[in-house]
């Protein structure tokens, strides 16, 4: 007998999830990817269901369907992607080729002058390597001048909605630039929901990226490239099950069925003010049941901007009687049971948000009776203590030996120490930047933070110092203004490190 009962796999009620030893949560942090991002409604489940029945030529199928989706969003042509992340690979790609085969079997080697992806300065993100996969380079421009330069060798303009609002070239200056010389405009929408019509269609935008998963409660590996003919063709040409750089990025038939199902569900049963009540209704139970621990309370709000239409709840608590912080109640609501995961990058001092995009009818109540519980039973008094003097130099420079997934990497410290504080500089093969920390004992912590590209590399690295070196492990992420949490901040994993002094 195996260590797992395979007798479990029998039965069209078993779980899944149970089967490979892990537990389902309560998902009270919206439609992140990384949390499995929505869930999709009974049609869309049935859809595929049907679809994988039977079998049909797929690039009809994908034909059919972009028609169908353009038609329901009132745009020109619409493409079903692999995510909105595959929409911003194949609309780049799309841009970059123009749908010359000559061109599209050569990505990403481009050696002609259009090269350039050109984006409002300010406006780069984490999710722009997407685009960049395709073999364009983006370049950043801060006024209508420098634009005009940039579109010179450029293929593509590429703007994130979210940040439009705020920026100070917007998507008409962008639009007026760039159209007179034939060149598209891609709008990066994947984590606002689709109105039709396109509201940046309208605008002038060529094309718009928008994800399946999440607010739409498609398939999770579901994208949708909308806009003009030419250029969502273009596109398609980049993608399965055409020969290309993008012959990876496959849709099933079941997923192209699903995403269908979805829209047209979004556009003919979708009631915002019914959903926001419903909302608010269940964001009510939690927060009754969170402020029955004294010195708690909690507030229903709304944040602002285009991908933010859904309310949620913030709870805090007073610090002075509760000795738990937001990732220490986080960790401890993922630890118990029913287990329950709220978003890491909300999680502060003395405060959690929960989101109630995809808590199922009576899910709120349990949420709150958990929050109560776990803050009922925290020490009444302030746990902070002081750190013992750390008793330690480790001012100097150091060689830092990284043991990555399959090989090794040298990094340096420059180290420089005041008690317990540390400070200096940590040095990687191209990049260098500040690095922060503290000692407490023989133990020690640092973290630094790397910009590249359209996002940031995080380090934290853990360990202790014993024989002239310090050594540990070290979490490896990224960091960025919409994926600030510790969460993402170890997402490449944990490797171990050692330390010399030079």
């Amino acid at each position: 007998m195996t260590s797992r009962d395979t007798t479990k796999r029998t039965g069209a009620n078993a779980d899944p999830f149970e089967l490979l030893g892990l537990r389902a949560f309560i998902n009270c942090c919206g439609s992140r990817t990384v949390y499995g991002g929505s869930r999709m409604a009974p049609e869309v489940l049935q859809a595929m269901v049907a679809a994988s029945t039977r079998f049909v030529n797929v690039p009809q199928l994908l034909d059919a369907a972009g028609k169908r989706i353009a038609e329901l969003l009132g745009a020109p042509a619409a493409l079903i992607t692999s995510g909105g992340s595959g929409a911003l690979f194949v609309g780049a790609a799309g841009a970059a080729t123009c749908g010359d085969p000559e061109r599209i079997v050569r990505l990403p080697r481009i050696d002609w002058p259009q090269r350039h992806i050109v984006m409002p300065r300010g406006g780069r993100f984490a999710y722009d390597h997407a685009m960049r996969a395709s073999g364009l380079e983006i370049v950043e421009a801060g006024t209508p001048d420098e634009m005009a330069r940039a579109l010179d060798t450029a293929a593509m303009v590429a703007v994130l909605g979210t940040f439009d609002p705020q920026a100070t070239m917007k998507l008409e200056d962008c639009v007026a630039l760039a159209r007179p010389r034939g060149i598209p405009v891609l709008v990066d929408a994947a984590s606002e929901y689709p109105r039709s019509p396109d509201p940046y269609l309208q605008r002038g935008a060529s094309m718009v990226a928008y994800s399946g998963g999440k607010y739409l409660r498609g398939p999770q590996s579901t994208g949708i490239l909308l806009g003009e003919a030419g250029w969502v063709a273009a596109a398609a040409l980049n993608t399965a099950p055409h020969t290309g750089i993008g012959r990876h990025l496959k849709v099933s038939k079941e997923e192209i069925a699903g995403l269908v199902a979805a829209v047209e569900l979004w556009i003919s049963g979708h009631d915002a003010v019914q959903e926001d009540k419903a909302y608010r209704a269940e964001l009510e139970f939690c927060a009754a049941a969170a402020e029955k621990t004294r010195g708690v309370t909690a507030e229903i709000f709304k944040l602002s901007g285009p991908d933010e239409p859904t309310p949620r709840l913030r709870v805090t608590w007073d610090r002075q009687r509760i000795g738990l912080d937001g990732p220490q109640l986080r960790e401890r609501l993922a630890a118990g049971d029913p287990s329950v995961q709220v978003d890491d990058r909300f999680a502060l001092e003395n405060s959690i948000v929960v989101l109630p995009f995809n808590l199922q009818p009576g899910e709120a109540l349990i949420v709150g009776q958990r929050i109560a519980a776990e803050l009922g039973a925290a020490s009444a008094r302030a746990m902070a203590t002081s750190p013992p003097s750390p008793g330690l130099d480790i001012a100097g420079t150091w060689e830092v030996r990284v043991s990555m997934t399959a090989g090794e990497v040298v990094h340096a410290f420059d180290l420089q120490q005041q008690g317990a504080a540390v400070t200096g500089t940590h040095r990687m093969r191209a990049l260098a930047n500040p690095i922060t920390g503290k000692l407490s004992g023989a133990q020690v912590e640092l973290e630094s933070f790397h910009p590249i590209e359209g996002s940031t590399l995080a380090y934290r690295f853990i360990g202790e110092i014993s024989d002239g070196a310090m050594r540990g492990r070290a979490e490896l992420g990224t960091t960025a203004q919409t994926i600030p949490g510790p969460v993402n901040k170890r997402e490449y994993g944990e490797v171990r490190w050692v330390a010399q002094r030079r």
